[in-house]
């Protein structure tokens, strides 16, 4: 598999998506209530925010991308359709 199969599929993963949403609560609730640093609640925020638009943008591309198949599949079987009702005349 390439790099980048690999890594759209990393970032396309459940768990990975889970990863970045509980950290960056948990970052975010820690920072609000004075347990962690305020600059290191402040980037891990930005980070997950990073993170997490990424996610948003590679689903919305794999969505597409399927979309796009599928019809593209409807298309072609359409088309052996009307070539099979055009044969069997």
């Amino acid at each position: 598999m390439s790099i980048k199969t690999e890594l759209t599929q990393a970032l396309t993963d459940t768990k990975t998506a889970i990863a970045v949403a509980t950290t960056t609560t948990s970052t975010g609730v820690g920072t609000i209530l004075d347990l962690i640093p305020d600059n290191i609640g402040k980037l891990a925020t930005l980070v997950g925010i990073i993170l997490s638009s990424v996610l948003i943008f590679t689903h919305l591309r794999k969505g597409t991308i399927e979309y796009r198949k599928t019809k593209l599949e409807m298309k072609i079987l359409e088309e052996e359709a009307k070539r099979f009702k055009e044969d069997k005349k």
